[in-house]
């Protein structure tokens, strides 16, 4: 029996190891502080395509991002990252299961 190539094994590790808490918009604590002015920059319907959040640790770049998709109109998909997500086979099946996500009530019709 042949031993499974790199690209295989990290494929079974990435099946197994995609927990719902990695594709699942966090809820909002019960302390948050309401950034307005951001807030309304990420509702801006002008805005560009791609967004990106960018600051230190700590500083509620995740926490503004869940309250936008808890927000916004349309469907959104979910994904906090880690670091084994360097690997290229583990971000795009993390990436399909973040997207899967949003098509799962529509096929359980």
């Amino acid at each position: 029996m042949n031993s499974p190539t790199p690209n295989q094994r990290a494929l079974i590790y990435s099946q197994q190891s995609i927990i719902a808490s990695r594709v699942t918009i966090p809820k909002q604590a019960p302390y948050y502080v309401q950034r307005i002015r951001l807030m309304s920059k990420l509702m801006d319907e002008n805005r560009a395509k791609v967004t990106l959040i960018a600051a230190s640790a700590g500083f509620g770049k995740t926490t503004l991002a869940a309250e936008w998709a808890r927000t916004h109109s349309d469907e959104v998909a979910w994904l906090s990252l880690e670091l084994a997500d360097n690997h290229l086979v583990r971000f795009w099946l993390s990436l399909h299961t973040a997207i899967e996500r949003i098509f799962q009530p529509y096929a359980n019709r």
